[in-house]
Order: structure tokens, then C-alpha cells, then sequence
């Protein structure tokens, strides 16, 4: 079965997904739209990853459809968002050739409104040319059916990922735990991650604690003023704002810690998840992130809270008080994560081709 891919930029993540898929279909195509940003190195992501032989960037000004090429191959478009994307869309549609959307929920608020014409036109697209939409989990199938795709025409496919590098453990999180447990968050410093909601609910559960600290990882910004929030909640001893860990060295983080918190306020899926569970840590993660629902099983190897609820974290991350319920959860995130490791995730791809493409 030959197959493309489209993405806008290569990620350390999909990368391994892409050589699981490789290793079941040869036949497949990888084409990059766009390059690795600013915003994305300063959060730690590298700019010259290696491509593979299947990989390749284009140029998107010059790029040439050539229908009697792209016939041979089943596309997968990730949306809309760029218009080399609808111009792909459009001219898969027209000459009948073979396509598939997948893509996370769309953002909410008023933008997921100013926008609903394009959804709207691209569900109708999906429903009409497709062979279906494959959506990164739950959160993003209902959002799909908001959009106006039909529900039958709708696939699951997460990100993944199947490991990461070893690196010895960060010496500077090691140095500020001095023996205390850490909870710890990777990922941008903003107000749609909830952060000001976990220092909150650190210090209600933990502030004069001299048994936990908490940690986060990622790159400062200072207009949202956490580290002053901090010192007026009287926890700054407590917790070390990290800065950032390039993504080739993120295990040395994971593996300092013993708790992972994703407190998000929305959030498409977060692959940070997907990393602590691979690591073995017991995951608090709230409700707006898409993986919330496929990766962390409550109570299991974790707890799922409702998003911007400062008492609902507290309680959860009080819970961890108990070190048997941090022994309990991390011998279960094996078992969680190999669910969604990319090789799972590359043949249920392949099976939901096969069936799609039968129809």
C-alpha cells in the first residue's frame, strides 16, 4: 500500500512513529511544509533532526500536483490550517484521489467560533472525498462530529512514541530535591498549561512540607509572573523553575522525579504524557488534555482531574502521600503506555488502511 504522510515540521516524536510504520509498509512517504520554529527551540526541540530515506521537505510555492502521480498513493492531510493544505485537499478531492484527515480537536474559545466556516467546509470535504478522519484521540472525535463530520467516518490515532534516550539523571533537580520528592511539569510556561493552578494547589496540600518540592521544566516567561506567584504563596523554597532541557535529554528529567503533573488548561493531546508514562511515573493530568483519556487510567497509573479545579488537583497530588500508591502507579505505566507505544499505534494504522480502503 503506498502511502504520504504530510506534516508541517519534523518532531523527535513522529519520527518514531513513522519508522514503525516503515518497518510494516515500505511503500511509505513522509513530505515536511514547513521547518521547526522559534517558539518549538525554545522549548528544547532540535532544528537539524536527521530525516530518513522515506522523509523529505517541500517546497510548497513550487510544489507540482501531478495527479497521475498521486493516484498511486493514499495521502493523509493534517487539516486545513495551511493553504498548501486546502490546495491539496482540493485537488485530492477533485480527480478522486484517495485521502484521510488527521489532526487533534481544534483549539476552543472564541477562535474554535471565528473559525467554523472552515471547519464546516472541510467536514463536508471529509464526509464527501474521504475515506474517513483519523482524530488524535477522543477528545478530538468529538470535536470532529461538532465540525460536522459524520461519526462513522471517524478513526482514533494518537501520537506516539516507542522510547526515550537514557541520559543520567539532571544533577540540578537532584541538588534541589535533597532527598524530598518531586512532582514535576515539562512543558511552556503559560496560562493555558495551568500553572499558576499547580502552585496553587502545591501550596495548599504542601507549602512547609519538607518532604516534597516541585518542579518545572520548560521556558520562563516572565510576564505571567510565576516565580513571583511562588514567593506570594510562600513556596519558593519548594519549587525550581528548571528553564529548559533540549528533547534529546528530556529522560534525565522524567527519570529525577516521581510524580508528572500535566494541569493544562486545553490541551490537543501532550506528548509530556506520553513521555512520564514511558518513564514509570504515576501521571496527574486534567480533562482538557486529549491524552487524558487514552493514557492515564484513574487510579491505575494516575488520576484524570477537572481542568482549572484547584481543590480536585490538590486532593489528587495529597494522594501521593502514600508511597504505595507511587509504587502501585509506576508498576502499572508499563502496561499503560505499551498500548500506545508507536509499533501498536503503526499497526492499527495499517489495519484501519486496509478496512478503509475496501470500502
Amino acid at each position: 500500500m503506498k502511502l504520504v504522510i504530510y506534516m508541517n515540521i519534523p518532531s523527535h516524536h513522529q519520527t518514531q512513529f513513522f519508522e514503525s510504520l516503515f518497518k510494516l509498509n515500505n511503500k511509505l512517504k513522509v513530505f515536511y511544509y514547513g521547518k521547526v520554529g522559534v517558539s518549538r527551540k525554545e522549548m528544547g526541540w532540535e532544528d537539524d533532526i536527521p530525516l530518513n530515506s522515506y522523509e523529505s521537505y517541500i517546497d510548497t510555492e513550487s510544489y507540482q500536483f501531478n495527479s497521475s502521480e498521486l493516484k498511486e498513493y493514499i495521502h493523509i492531510i493534517p487539516g486545513y490550517g495551511h493553504p498548501f493544505l486546502v490546495k491539496l485537499r482540493n485537488n485530492l478531492s477533485r480527480n478522486k484521489i484517495k485521502w484521510i484527515h488527521w489532526s487533534e480537536n481544534a483549539t476552543p474559545g472564541w477562535k474554535w467560533y471565528a473559525s467554523y466556516h472552515r471547519k464546516f467546509i472541510h467536514a463536508q470535504f471529509v464526509n464527501r472525498y474521504s475515506l474517513g478522519a483519523l482524530a488524535i484521540g477522543e477528545h478530538a472525535k468529538k470535536d470532529f462530529i461538532r465540525w460536522g463530520i459524520d461519526k462513522s467516518k471517524i478513526g482514533i490515532l494518537p501520537y506516539s512514541f516507542n522510547s526515550l534516550p537514557y541520559y543520567p539523571l539532571d544533577k540540578e533537580i537532584l541538588n534541589f530535591k535533597n532527598g524530598r520528592k518531586a512532582f514535576l511539569f515539562v512543558g511552556s510556561l503559560t496560562k493555558y498549561k495551568g500553572i499558576d493552578i499547580l502552585l496553587q494547589a502545591f501550596a495548599k496540600e504542601f507549602k512547609d512540607n519538607s518532604s516534597w518540592c516541585l518542579i518545572l521544566v520548560g521556558n520562563k516567561n516572565l510576564k505571567f509572573g510565576y516565580e513571583k506567584l511562588a514567593k506570594k504563596l510562600s513556596i519558593s523554597s519548594q519549587v525550581l523553575f528548571r528553564g529548559v532541557v533540549p528533547s534529546k535529554y528530556i529522560s534525565s528529567v522524567y527519570s529525577a522525579a516521581d510524580v508528572f503533573i500535566l494541569p493544562s488548561r486545553y490541551d490537543g493531546w501532550g506528548m509530556v504524557v506520553n513521555e512520564a508514562v514511558f518513564s514509570q511515573l504515576p501521571v496527574i493530568v486534567s480533562d482538557a488534555a486529549g491524552s487524558s483519556e487514552h493514557l492515564v487510567e484513574h487510579g491505575l497509573n494516575g488520576f484524570v482531574f477537572r481542568s482549572g479545579m484547584v481543590n480536585d488537583l490538590s486532593s489528587y497530588m495529597s494522594a501521593y502521600k502514600n508511597g504505595y500508591t507511587i509504587k502501585s502507579h509506576k508498576k502499572n505505566a508499563q502496561e499503560v503506555f505499551s498500548k500506545f507505544n508507536s509499533d501498536a499505534m503503526a499497526r492499527h494504522l495499517v489495519n484501519t488502511l486496509y478496512k478503509w480502503n475496501k470500502k
